[in-house]
């Protein structure tokens, strides 16, 4: 599927969000861990994507209302999807999963999809 320049930028912010809320998320798993927060890691991520979602909130939400050219809603369960799939990873498995997706990003983008 090609996207215009439009979409790809809708993609790309949507990702930014996802991915934030991904890293909120990672935090609070760490809540528990006083050393590590005594820098308030939490209430930075928060505070920055709720900047995000204040200064874009408009935008953010007409990706939502125009479903006839990206589903948003899809596109963002496929990225948390993702993202608890990689979060859940431990270091030990990354190299591997790295070369795996590397390998089907490859044949994907020379034709040789399976």
């Amino acid at each position: 599927m090609q996207l215009t320049q439009e979409e790809e930028d809708r993609v790309k912010v949507a990702n930014l969000v996802v991915w934030l809320q991904m890293a909120v998320f990672a935090a609070d798993e760490t809540m528990h861990i006083t050393w590590f927060n005594r820098h308030k890691t939490k209430n930075v991520l928060n505070n920055f994507s709720d900047t995000v979602v204040k200064e874009h909130g408009k935008l953010l939400k007409a990706f939502w209302d125009m479903p006839e050219q990206i589903d948003m809603t899809e596109m963002s369960k496929r990225l948390s999807d993702f993202a608890e799939l990689i979060t859940g990873m431990d270091y030990l498995e990354m190299q591997e999963s790295i070369e795996l997706i590397k390998n089907y990003l490859k044949e994907k983008r020379n034709g040789n999809t399976n």
